[in-house]
């Protein structure tokens, strides 16, 4: 478990350098809390227990522990808006939408609409990556061929060259 654990951490610390696999990876971390959030509290579960569950799904290390440490605070009788606008990672609507959902007890739906926004940053975001991904390897592929192409002309034209 050490090794697969020491792994991960390592390949999301080298995703996260990277900027449009960081944001790819943020959006569906956040989706997948989300998503969780609401059908936890959409089934009963109190709101500290369910955070607890749902940080433990998400991969990258920064994330998983400020909600862990957002535990902490929301049982010393912190308003939970007042919490998650104090973690610098949140995205502004996940902070405001958070807000509106605590005063009026709404929750569940609120972590829904924001299990849909981050969905759908998720998908644009591939798109986005797909789109600039394509051309890289056409030109990826013309070099290859290209280097193919030249090799052959010049073995070619050194066997015009042997003498007999």
């Amino acid at each position: 478990y050490k090794i697969i654990n020491l792994n991960t951490q390592k390949i999301t610390g080298i995703t996260n350098k990277i900027p449009l696999i960081k944001s790819l990876f943020f959006y569906l971390e956040l989706s997948r809390f989300c998503y969780s959030m609401h059908s936890m509290l959409k089934s009963g579960v109190e709101f500290i227990k369910a955070v607890k569950l749902s940080a433990e799904i998400i991969q990258d290390g920064a994330l998983r522990d400020a909600f862990l440490a957002s535990i902490n605070e929301i049982k010393k009788g912190k308003r939970i808006a007042e919490v998650y606008s104090q973690i610098a990672i949140l995205p502004d609507i996940f902070i405001n939408l958070v807000v509106v959902g605590d005063e009026s007890g709404n929750l569940s739906e609120i972590f829904f609409e924001l299990y849909q926004i981050f969905n759908e940053r998720f998908k644009t975001t591939i798109r986005r990556f797909l789109t600039l991904l394509e051309p890289t390897i056409i030109v990826f592929m013309g070099i290859i061929v290209g280097f193919i192409v030249i090799s052959l002309i010049l073995t070619v034209m050194n066997v015009g060259a042997i003498k007999f």
